[in-house]
């Protein structure tokens, strides 16, 4: 999250980034790994369990919980995805899936 964070603090010409706040999705239930991956992967990798649920962690964050952040803070029409590795992953697929939902990404090492 620091690396996302320091990535849009500063605009291109040196100014400060107007006043933002980040939205932080985290998953109580996880376990282990497998189901930390489950949220980020939209199809099954090699030989890993069957758990590509990237469809419905969308589906969460464009019908739950965007709707949940608009309506209970004073949001502006600009969202920025960050993700790192099959966070990355996730940001592509969000791209393909989802245009528009979010008007910037930042994808590290998908």
């Amino acid at each position: 999250m620091g690396g996302c964070a320091r990535a849009v603090v500063r605009q291109p010409d040196g100014q400060l980034v107007p006043a933002h706040f980040y939205t932080i999705i985290a998953n109580p239930q996880m376990i282990d790994r497998w189901q930390a991956d489950r949220d980020f992967l939209p199809t099954r990798v090699n030989d890993s369990p069957p758990i590509a649920g990237a469809d419905k962690f969308l589906t969460f964050i464009r019908e739950e919980l965007v709707p949940f952040m608009d309506k209970n803070y004073r949001t502006a029409p600009y969202r920025i995805l960050c993700g790192h590795s099959y966070g990355g992953l996730f940001g592509i697929y969000t791209l393909v899936s989802s245009p528009g939902l979010f008007q910037a990404d930042i994808i590290i090492s998908p």
